[in-house]
Parts: structure tokens; sequence; C-alpha cells
């Protein structure tokens, strides 16, 4: 005989024929073939809507896919017209740039035009003076005396006329002391200021500094001394220009007449 709590015993437990679990095991299988159930519903919900709509597409999908498709156009046309206007202002900037800078090269040359056509003016109308010739008076007992005669050959007026004149006596192979600045000038022998008209002429007189002996008149002669006359004029003309005339020239003993040197004979502007 058994007792109660002999059936209620482990040992009574294992006697009813039910299995026994053990650690770990319990309803988890089950679990997971639910959510794997839940999806594959999820999975064949979500294909069959899109078959659905594929299928059979609604007035409203036919409407919005053609107001895609028009719309689409439009913004490609409304591009289009951008893009070609773009290309025509591009066009248009760089017509402008070449036409400025033609403007630019056109007032230039004109510019120049113009300074070219006034530079030619004041040459045509400006004063030129210049040497016309130079003479001398040669004598036994007497100094040598030069004469040199200058002109305006211009067509208006010479203004503020200066000028510096020396003579020397110098031997054969000797140069004259020519000094280009008036300031500085070593051998100042007449220095005026004066107003010459145009196709004026005034002259320029100048004495040596002895007395010519037969023995210096026969040296000049022969050549084994030269007298020379040299200098420099300044002048301005009407349109304010500063310029200058450089001169220089020796004795001829036979005819009494100076002829040019070799050097420093020029004019030029300041």
């Amino acid at each position: 005989m058994h007792s109660d709590n002999d059936k209620d015993s482990p040992n009574n437990e294992r006697n009813t024929g039910e299995p026994e679990l053990s650690l770990g095991e319990g309803p988890e299988p089950q679990h997971e073939n639910t959510q794997a159930t839940d999806e594959e519903s999820k999975h064949s919900e979500i294909k069959s809507k899109i078959i659905k709509a594929f299928k059979k597409p609604s007035i409203t999908d036919w409407f919005i896919a053609i107001a895609t498709i028009a719309i689409c156009a439009t913004s490609y046309l409304q591009w289009q017209s951008i893009h070609g206007q773009l290309n025509e202002m591009k066009s248009q900037t760089i017509a402008m740039r070449g036409t400025a800078n033609t403007s630019r090269v056109a007032t230039e040359l004109a510019k120049q035009s113009i300074d070219a056509a006034q530079k030619q003016v004041q040459l045509d109308q400006r004063a030129w003076m210049g040497v016309v010739s130079v003479d001398g008076q040669v004598e036994a007992g007497k100094k040598i005396k030069a004469i040199v005669h200058f002109k305006n050959i211009g067509k208006t007026p010479a203004r503020r006329v200066q000028f510096v004149i020396t003579e020397e006596e110098l031997p054969e192979r000797g140069k004259p002391d020519f000094i280009l600045n008036s300031k500085s000038l070593k051998r100042e022998r007449h220095k005026s200021t004066m107003l010459i008209a145009p196709q004026q002429e005034f002259t320029a007189t100048i004495t040596g500094e002895d007395v010519l002996t037969d023995s210096m008149l026969k040296s000049l002669k022969i050549g084994g001394k030269k007298a020379y006359v040299h200098g420099l004029l300044t002048y301005d003309d009407i349109f304010d220009r500063h310029h200058w005339l450089t001169y220089c020239f020796f004795l001829n003993i036979n005819d009494s007449r100076y002829t040019a040197y070799e050097k420093y004979n020029d004019t030029g502007t300041y």
C-alpha cells in the first residue's frame, strides 16, 4: 500500500508517463514560429498591394503622372529659354566690351592725331632763330672784329631772346672753350634780352682782346693760329616753349669771313 504522500512524490510524477521538462526548454520555439509567420504575412500583403497598384492605376495616378510629365517638359523649355537668354546676354557683353575697346582705341588715336596736329601747328607757326652769316674785320694794328648775323625765320615773334658771344684766338690744334649753359660761361662777351619779330635780323659784334701785329697776322694766314667766334642763344616762342641755338665759326683770313666749325652748330628745345 502507498500513502497519499507517495502519490505526490516525484516518483509518482514519473509514473504518470508525462515527459520531464529540462532547464531552458519551454514555449519559446512556438513564439519564433509565430513571428516568422507574421513577417511572411506582412511581406505578402505589401507585395499584393504593389501588384494591385500596378495592375489597376487610378485616374488620380494617371493625372499625377501626366502633370509630372507636363511640369518636366515646361521646366525643360524654361531652362532652354533661360539658357538662350544667358548666351545672348553673354554675346552682347562680349560685343559691348569689343565696342568699348574700339572706342578706347579710337579715342586714343584721335588724341594722338590732335596732339600731332597741335605739334605740327606749333612747328609751323613758332619762331625759328638761326645764324645767317658771320663776317670778320682783320687789319694789322687793330683788334679782330666778328659780326654775327641772326634772323628769326619763323612766322611769329621770338620772345625773351638772350645770347652770349665769345671770341678766341687759339693755336692751330687748339679747340674752342664752348660752354652750353649761359649761367656758367667762363668768357662772357655780350649778353642781352630782346624781342625779335618774324623775318627780322639783328647783329651781334665782338672784338678780340689783343691788337693784331704783323707777326700775329702772318700766323693767322699760314695757319699757325685760328680765330674762333662761338656762343649760345636762347628764346621762347608764343607757345611758351623754350628753345636754344648754338653756333661756332672760325675765321678764314683770306676773305675775312667766318666758316662754320665742325661742332657746336645745333638747335633744339629744352
